[in-house]
């Protein structure tokens, strides 16, 4: 269920429809060039965060979530409150290959075995309803806690 790095060490990731690894990479070097300019801190960090908001979107936690990437895992269950409204956005690693791809989508998930997947659906749900009541949660929600 971890993300695993080249030489088989855990990444602190769970499997996601995102690949993080590609996203920090690409994270870390464009940091690299940007400390290569010389740049101010302020003007550094202002060109950093232009960088994520780019390289990132808001997602709903919940089934919009979930939906999203064909995957149904609440059934005809309802959140413990029933108000999915409550339920804080993240946002995930995405950029348009220019044909409507994500350079960061990963397909992690399709190599579970249904098993796996299985319980990878009861985790997901247990996360979720975690951050129902830790709202400040919601940024770790692939983190492998």
């Amino acid at each position: 269920m971890f993300v695993m790095d080249k030489k088989g060490t855990p990444t602190g990731k769970i499997v996601s429809p995102y690949n993080y690894t590609k996203y920090y990479k690409d994270m870390s070097d464009y940091k690299d060039k940007l400390d290569k300019q010389k740049l101010s801190k302020s003007e550094s960090r202002k060109k950093l965060q232009e960088w994520e908001n780019e390289h990132t979107t808001a997602i709903k936690l919940g089934s919009d979530l979930w939906e999203q990437h064909g995957i149904n895992i609440y059934g005809d269950e309802t959140f413990e409150t029933g108000n999915t409204d409550s339920l804080p956005t993240i946002r995930v690693p995405f950029y348009d290959d220019g044909n409507g791809n994500n350079i960061y989508a990963s397909k992690d998930l399709n190599n579970l075995s249904s098993d796996q997947f299985e319980y990878y659906k009861e985790m997901a749900k247990l996360k979720t309803t975690f951050i129902e009541l830790i709202p400040e949660m919601a940024g770790n929600f692939y983190d492998a806690i």
